[in-house]
């Protein structure tokens, strides 16, 4: 992935090319993105509405992970949506998941955070930030978290 296959404007991810969304099976967010907004793409996918989706929805079947630099501090609501997403790193520059971050990713097995246990629940997490979401772990530098317990 390069520059090119990043919109960014002010640190907010703005869109990923078509490449990226359909055939890159890792996708590294370049450091210095800060915020993964809401509805960052608009994607047409036949009968339904596209204004829904996020950057990450699930027009790209190959995705198996999403890795995010330690420069983000906030994602967003809907960021993630219906996507086969097994894996998802976090840095621990992360502040904040809004409601349905990552909405119905039935896949997601492992969070990899970049911080501790006490880093990761310090992080603001807004009711149903993982609605829907596979049964993950979150794997810490210093333990565990079960989905349950995160």
């Amino acid at each position: 992935m390069h520059g090119e296959d990043f919109e960014i404007h002010d640190g907010v991810l703005t869109g990923l090319s078509s490449h990226i969304r359909h055939y890159a099976d890792v996708i590294e967010i370049p450091d210095g993105v800060t915020v993964i907004p809401h509805n960052a793409i608009t994607i047409a996918i036949p009968n339904v509405e596209p204004s829904c989706y996020g950057p990450f929805d699930y027009s790209n079947p190959y995705a198996g992970e999403i890795v995010f630099p330690d420069s983000v501090i906030c994602i967003r609501k809907m960021a993630i949506v219906f996507s086969d997403i097994v894996s998802i790193t976090l840095g621990k520059g992360l502040e904040r998941l809004e409601e349905d971050s990552f909405y119905y990713c039935i896949k997601l097995a492992h969070i990899n955070y970049r911080g501790t246990v006490a880093q990761w629940r310090a992080i603001q997490k807004h009711r149903g930030w993982d609605s829907g979401s596979g049964n993950y772990t979150v794997h810490c530098s210093d333990g565990d978290i079960k989905k349950e317990d995160a």
